[in-house]
């Protein structure tokens, strides 16, 4: 079944999932939401009839002490999907929706099935983007498929997205906590090629103030490997910044205008100094945040965009999805009086041991099961680490990213947003993540001093040097991490996209270390 999403409301949230439900039931209360339509759970239903046997059979392969027969498994589930075959009357239900999704048909009155055909085939259909729609309440687990076109591609970006609820790390986490898989459900909607995004909360999570709004935003799209968003803290009644923690990257996600494919552009020089939202902007958003709050009746996650200066409304979904309980308290005492790190609780909880900084994937050898993990962002490549880590610690993650969500899906204490104040590995550290705090015993040799600035050498003309590099490998490690989602790769050419893959963090933690010098 297919069904517009005006046309759904709370109370369809068991056929079409919540996310479409609430967005839906939003829509009625007159909150700007970019146009779509969305497939019901019976059609994954159906695929599932064909394909579920021999998925359940897959899953029993996958070891959770195993990260290699997950992977695996994942890219044998996905090779499945590729191969399942819609019906011929579901793929012309989904080209009739999609070519009357760039069209409000209420703009021409009540004109004539042939004069409508000709509207039609007078608009370039647009860019979509496909999304999961279910119940469940373990956020970012599924893939996004963004700036979608023609019919073919979307029913490609559907089976992927389905595939999805079978990726490497949901395999992991619904085997570890013995999770079940869920339905999922689908959300075509036109694509909003934001300037700024992000997501916001109506009660503030760290420490469960409902007087306060925490707003996440970044510049350009938001995706799982977006760099961490600035976090402002505002008061409910005044929209007044109470806190701010501003990001300031080099890079952001937008849609490339020659291909309409997803890119990573360079932030030009005249946003990079500029918060990334001015005080109206925030008056918006937290008069949005208590609008759905108090017609929902609990406190809301909600992601946004903004397009040309309009406002658009892409999720909403309860704050519970994400944080069960508030995250800060003082039931846990430390027995150092050292401050060596303070930075934001993003998960809850107490661990003591070695802690280790990694700056680069030579590092991680230095890394032993239980130490503390210092890094700077979430990559793939960190996941194994981060699992057998006692407690990690971002300098530049939020608590709604997907390293946190790691943290918090595995019970791991986690800090975002970090000050580190030493510039070695610590042999004892407290890492008290209710509090935001770590602690050390005295060791005067470990506290950075301020450097010398180094004279003499061109440093910016190697720094725009190892930009234009950065920017070529990172094109390539898309392309390379597409072809490997697709199993296109041979295993001689895995390795490889490995090497890419560690040569494009390298010279990012190079360039952020010559940036530091220029400053």
């Amino acid at each position: 079944m297919v069904r517009w999403l005006n046309k759904i409301s709370k109370s369809d949230a068991e056929e079409f999932g919540e996310k479409s439900a609430l967005l839906g039931e939003m829509s009625k209360f007159g909150f700007p939401i970019p146009r779509g339509f969305v497939i019901s759970y019976d059609e994954f239903d159906k695929a599932m009839v064909e394909l579920g046997p021999e998925i359940r059979s897959i899953i029993s392969t996958a070891n959770p002490v195993n990260f290699n027969s997950i992977t695996s498994a994942s890219d044998l589930i996905k090779k499945l999907f590729q191969e399942y075959e819609f019906s011929n009357d579901f793929e012309n239900e989904i080209k009739d929706f999609y070519s009357k999704l760039h069209i409000d048909k209420n703009e021409y009155g009540n004109v004539d099935s042939n004069a409508f055909n000709f509207i039609k085939a007078g608009r370039e259909l647009p860019f979509v983007s496909v999304r999961v729609s279910n119940n469940s309440s373990t956020p970012k687990h599924h893939s996004t498929q963004l700036n979608v076109k023609r019919t073919s591609e979307i029913i490609s970006a559907i089976k992927k997205s389905w595939a999805s609820i079978y990726s490497s790390y949901s395999i992991l986490y619904r085997l570890t906590n013995n999770s079940p898989f869920p339905r999922a459900a689908i959300l075509i909607q036109e694509m909003v090629n934001a300037s700024k995004s992000g997501d916001l909360f109506s009660a503030n999570p760290i420490n469960g103030n409902g007087t306060q709004v925490l707003i996440h935003a970044r510049w350009g799209l938001t995706l799982k490997s977006s760099p961490g968003a600035s976090m402002f803290i505002c008061d409910k009644q005044s929209a007044k910044v109470i806190e701010s923690h501003e990001s300031k990257p080099n890079k952001y996600y937008t849609k490339d205008p020659q291909d309409g494919t997803t890119a990573l552009r360079t932030l030009e020089e005249e946003f990079k100094n500029i918060p990334v939202l001015g005080q109206k902007e925030l008056e918006l958003l937290v008069k949005i945040a208590k609008d759905i709050e108090n017609r929902v009746g609990f406190s809301v996650n909600i992601e946004w965009v903004i397009e040309k200066r309009k406002f658009h409304l892409i999720q909403v979904r309860p704050t519970s999805n994400l944080f069960k309980r508030k995250i800060f308290s003082d039931q846990f005492q430390n027995r150092f009086e050292k401050n060596i790190a303070k930075g934001i609780p993003a998960s809850a909880g107490f661990t003591s041991n070695k802690m280790v900084l990694v700056d680069s994937p030579a590092d991680l050898e230095r890394f032993n099961p239980n130490n503390i993990l210092v890094v700077n962002s979430f990559n793939g490549q960190l996941l194994p680490y981060l699992l057998q880590s006692s407690g990690i610690i971002f300098r530049k993650e939020d608590i709604s990213s997907f390293g946190a969500v790691v943290a918090r899906d595995f019970g791991k204490p986690c800090l975002v947003k970090t000050k580190v104040h030493v510039n070695n590995d610590f042999e004892q550290a407290e890492l008290n993540a209710s509090t935001g705090n770590v602690y050390g015993p005295e060791q005067q040799s470990q506290v950075i001093t301020e450097e010398p600035k180094i004279e003499g050498i061109d440093l910016s003309g190697i720094h725009r040097n190892l930009e234009s590099i950065e920017h070529e490998i990172t094109a390539l490690n898309a392309k390379l991490t597409e072809a490997r989602s697709q199993n296109l790769l041979s295993e001689a050419d895995r390795e490889k996209s490995k090497l890419i893959s560690n040569l494009e963090w390298e010279i990012r933690e190079l360039k952020d270390k010559i940036s530091q010098h220029l400053q």
